[in-house]
């Protein structure tokens, strides 16, 4: 990405930043969103080929493999409903993600960060419990079909 193209993209996302009415800083290359009122998580955007949003839902230092596949079945089956945004899960942490090309800045940047905040609203306390193995346990037998009445 050239420097000219950099800095007309910083450009789109300060102007988006300031249209979507949220309080903003920037830390380092990235601007942030801060967790407050109004706004369960910290929002991270940075130019990554146009923009990337992101937003940690959870992070731990360990977690069971049924609560890992329980997040993941998690963060996939609530794909539909997160409005511009997709979650993505690690070895360390689960996020909610979006990506915004260069030319679809000035019309999607907005409607992507209040989608991003709905989606944290809307996961973050359910990704929280899946945390708990026998809460894993049992959203994955559910949705194995092997839940006991």
């Amino acid at each position: 990405m050239t420097e000219a193209l950099r800095d007309s993209v910083a450009d789109e996302i300060e102007t988006a930043l300031d249209a979507a009415a949220m309080p903003w800083g920037r830390r380092g290359d990235d601007w942030v969103i801060p967790a407050g009122e109004g706004m369960p998580r910290e929002l991270r955007i940075r130019i990554e080929d146009g923009a990337r949003v992101e937003a940690a839902l959870l992070e731990w230092d360990e977690i069971t493999d049924e609560s890992h596949e329980a997040l993941a079945v998690f963060l996939t089956l609530a794909g539909p409903g997160l409005r511009g945004c997709r979650g993505e899960i690690d070895e360390r942490s689960a996020r909610l993600v979006a990506r915004v090309s260069v030319g679809d800045m000035e019309t999607r940047l907005v409607a992507v960060l209040r989608g991003m905040t709905a989606g944290c609203r809307g996961t973050a306390r359910e990704a929280r419990a899946l945390l708990t193995p026998a809460l894993a346990g049992a959203y994955l037998d559910f949705h194995r079909g092997t839940g006991t009445e």
